[in-house]
């Protein structure tokens, strides 16, 4: 019965992690605002000794990518419901055996992780600056988001590879 209790330890731990870390990307947000501001200002002062419009791509991609963050349960909320129909990532029928109860803790790792890389994905978003951008970069953070969109709920995204496939007729 021990591995019960470190079944249901784990799972709280990974929970604890899930709060701090979506705390930590509203705080992300808040100081990629302020820094989209800072940057506003120092185009609005700069405009008027330039001949040439300045380019406003990561401003823009700085705006966005702070209101994701800012509201991230919701757009995360919003987002799974839109593609998968729910927003409970967690439909997994576990069984009795020791495996089948350590699957929650490890889908609920897997969710993080998905998490993880959606903010990854949206602070690499924020750092694109239009034309001077590296090459790859504005694909590399489209990826992040998609995979954390995936990995937030592993179980839809096995269902839909294996129908993809044609496992299921």
């Amino acid at each position: 019965m021990d591995y019960i209790s470190n079944h249901d330890l784990l799972l709280k731990n990974l929970l604890y992690l899930s709060v701090i870390v979506q705390a930590i990307a509203v705080f992300l947000g808040v100081v990629i605002m302020l820094t989209l501001l800072l940057k506003l200002k120092k185009i609005a002062e700069s405009r008027s000794h330039m001949s040439q419009a300045p380019n406003m791509m990561g401003p823009l991609m700085m705006f966005l990518s702070s209101a994701v963050l800012l509201a991230i349960p919701t757009f995360l909320s919003i987002t799974l419901n839109t593609i998968w129909g729910t927003d409970s990532p967690m439909a997994y029928n576990t069984g009795n055996s020791g495996v089948d109860q350590m699957m929650e803790p490890v889908l609920a790792f897997v969710r993080l992780l998905g998490v993880i890389s959606f903010i990854r994905g949206f602070l690499m978003l924020s750092r694109h600056n239009g034309e001077q951008g590296q090459p790859g970069h504005l694909s590399k953070s489209f990826m992040h988001i998609l995979g954390g969109i995936f990995c937030m709920h592993v179980v839809g995204s096995s269902y839909l590879v294996l129908n993809l496939m044609g496992c299921f007729s």
